[in-house]
């Protein structure tokens, strides 16, 4: 697990409404339907889903997999592939010169399309799978999530995963919120409003 490390990358959100706290089963119920599915014989280029935290290859979620105590953690699968563009192109290309030299005409547009779709499909089906493996924590008490991993496109997908699992929205904890919360007694929002960001190098000067 990443939070064993010595350091960590995490994404801080908190759900926009608390929700009644999650049972056991109801949580392995929602896990069960959003599982991780393998892609490794499939043409998919991107798969994406739950596994247990201690497991990547296993997505049971039986009795004591996912809660620690006041926590549940998560593992998020992310498998995928891609064809380099380089290599897309050099067999549509010869593909694409092997069926104009056996019509004896050059290809539409639509059969173009149709050829770069095929070839794409039959190198996906070559290509190994790659697998990146995040943690999530749900802290029950305080109704915060972290996702230990960074990145728009991460945090989009994860997000929309979240939302399909348990039907709860989320918030992102930008600074500017999480300084709201750690605000001292005495200190008002328009105190923090005010203040200006400051050179932590340089003898202080920006």
């Amino acid at each position: 697990m990443s939070l064993l490390k010595g350091t960590v990358s995490l994404t801080r959100y908190g759900l926009q409404e608390p929700p009644p706290e999650p049972t056991e089963e109801f949580v392995a119920e929602r896990l069960k339907h959003n599982a991780f599915v393998s892609i490794d014989d499939a043409p998919e280029p991107e798969s994406m889903g739950w596994v247990e935290p201690l497991n990547p290859l296993a997505a049971d979620f039986g009795p004591g997999t996912f809660y620690f105590g006041e926590v549940i953690i998560l593992g998020l699968r992310v498998d995928g592939r891609k064809v380099p563009a380089k290599l897309l192109n050099r067999y549509f290309n010869l593909a694409t010169a092997q069926a104009e030299k056996i019509s004896q005409r050059p290809l539409s547009a639509d059969q173009r399309n149709s050829l770069k779709a095929k070839v794409r499909a039959d190198l996906l089906a070559r290509i190994p799978v790659s697998t990146d493996v995040f943690e999530v924590c749900w802290f029950i008490k305080t109704h915060e999530v972290w996702l230990l991993g960074q990145g728009a496109k991460l945090r989009e997908k994860f997000e929309d995963l979240w939302r399909r699992t348990f039907g709860l929205g989320l918030i992102l904890k930008i600074p500017y919120l999480l300084a709201r919360e750690l605000l001292p007694a005495g200190v008002g929002l328009a105190q923090l409003d005010q203040t200006k960001a400051a050179a932590f190098y340089g003898g202080g000067k920006g």
